[in-house]
């Protein structure tokens, strides 16, 4: 009875929806998580704030480095709620839950099993990686919705051509590329498989409507990013991009320096084999069938290629990145992973086989709990720097890593001061909140690095505190 209701609650929509918009909320109130982790969740949660000002009639002095419909939609919710992260982390949950719906109605329409739900549920909506995302201040989650919605729509306009999913389509791949311009590279192929065919019907109305839709969708990013195009072309990662960073995992950059366990080519496949994703992908592989690829999971593939191909040329690595590409993962491997299941159970006791569905959910939630106290931690220590920041009354103070979060605490006399981005002249009194054990292993050979050199120069260091997480805040006296 329990599991027929279970069923009827997830499979439809208007029902799985709110439960996960709740699951979600639910979840990041109870683990105290305002979604802040890392510095571009606090740079989305600044710019949501600065366009919120903006609507209030007080300037847009700030430019952004990234596309700004995610923090625009934030700075809507600001203006409607207050200001807040938790606009911005209520938007994410939203999508979290909008994306597991589209993806569910696009499993339905090309498969007519119940272990839909059940394999929806381990393989998407309980994805370790997907799960923390939706509770992240992130602009991810928002696209992941647009890009699923994308998939949904091209796979009806497959079936039936006609203008309504065109436009659809236009929408939807129109918001995912401002959302975060990488995703086209996942809809291209089926965005001019989709004009081919209206072409081919000579619609051209449906043509023009679309053109109509992405200058719509493109304007926030013309009035209130005006230097985006300019922020694009002198992207630094994008200047890095090689062919060699696909067999490298050693990188120096901006960021500091970096090694990788595995080198990047290796990395794009832990989309299929990593337990942040769903690990039982990997052995599923081996019961594919040539008929699990039809056109449209051929179009898909060849949107993950030309992605693979942009992300592995970057001298970089975070899972994050691969968000984009594991949907199509999840549609494509359904045949497959119910073969290597039914594989499973043909070959174990009937009372093993009832506990491999319930191993796994246990074994999903474990591996999230895992992930999510990693960004839990991060965020309270942010929080805890800050709270220490403002007690001490410190005038200067100057750090890295950590000065972007911590910043999103404290009022704008208190800032603290980017030792990796800029050089900086020091004065008798200024603070340094130094992470040394991260400093001897990234740091070094950097901005952060010459500035610790100019610090020391004229200043002996007194050390005031140590904090959690190897931190410790250091004041500068001036040399006698």
């Amino acid at each position: 009875m329990f599991q027929k209701s279970f069923e009827h609650l997830l499979l439809k929509p208007k029902h799985l929806f709110p439960v996960l918009l709740l699951f979600g909320i639910g979840l990041a109130y109870i683990a105290n998580f305002n979604g802040l982790y890392g510095q571009d969740s606090h740079e989305y949660f600044r710019y949501s704030a600065v366009l919120s000002d903006y609507f209030k009639h007080e300037g847009l002095n700030e430019n952004f480095y990234w596309t700004v419909l995610y923090p625009l939609f934030g700075s809507l919710l600001n203006l409607i709620f207050g200001q807040g992260p938790f606009n911005l982390q209520l938007i994410s949950i939203a999508s979290y839950a909008g994306a597991s719906v589209f993806m569910l109605q696009t499993l339905k329409d090309r498969n007519t099993e119940k272990s839909i739900v059940y394999y929806l549920l381990l393989t998407f909506i309980l994805s370790p990686n997907i799960l923390k995302s939706g509770l992240q201040v992130m602009s991810e989650p928002l696209a992941l919705l647009f890009i699923v919605s994308s998939f949904y729509f091209y796979q009806r306009f497959l079936k039936d051509p006609n203008e309504k999913d065109f436009i659809l389509i236009s929408v939807t791949v129109s918001l995912a590329f401002f959302t975060r311009y990488a995703v086209i590279l996942v809809l291209l192929p089926l965005a001019i498989h989709s004009l081919h065919i209206i072409f081919r019907q000579k619609n051209y109305r449906a043509i023009f409507l679309g053109l109509v839709i992405l200058t719509i969708v493109s304007l926030p990013e013309y009035f209130l990013s005006p230097q985006i195009t300019e922020s694009i072309t002198s992207n630094y990662f994008l200047g890095e991009w090689s062919v060699n960073n696909l067999f490298s995992k050693e990188f120096r950059t901006i960021d500091g320096e970096h090694t990788f366990r595995y080198p990047n080519i290796v990395f794009l496949s832990s989309v299929i084999w990593h337990p942040v994703f769903f690990f039982p992908f990997f052995p599923s592989c081996f019961f594919y069938k040539k008929e699990d690829f039809r056109l449209f999971e051929r179009i898909l593939l060849l949107g993950v290629l030309s992605y693979c191909i942009l992300i592995g040329g970057l001298p970089f690595q975070n899972l994050r990145m691969l968000l984009p590409i594991y949907p199509v993962l999840v549609i494509c491997n359904y045949p497959a992973t119910l073969r290597l299941f039914n594989f499973i159970e043909s070959k174990v006791q009937k009372r093993i086989r009832n506990l491999i569905p319930k191993g796994l959910v246990l074994l999903q939630l474990s591996f999230f709990a895992y992930l999510f106290i990693i960004f839990i931690n991060r965020n309270y220590l942010e929080k805890r720097i800050a709270t220490h920041i403002k007690t001490a009354g410190y005038s200067r103070v100057f750090s890295h890593d950590i000065d972007v979060g911590v910043n999103s605490y404290l009022t704008k006399d208190q800032k603290v001061k980017n030792l990796i981005t800029d050089l900086h002249n020091f004065q008798n009194d200024d603070i340094l909140i130094l992470n040394l054990e991260q400093y001897e292993r990234i740091w070094h050979n950097s901005n952060v690095e010459s500035n610790l050199l100019e610090a020391l120069e004229m200043h002996d260091t007194l050390r005031l505190v140590s904090l959690e997480s190897n931190w410790v805040v250091f004041k500068l006296n001036k040399r006698r």
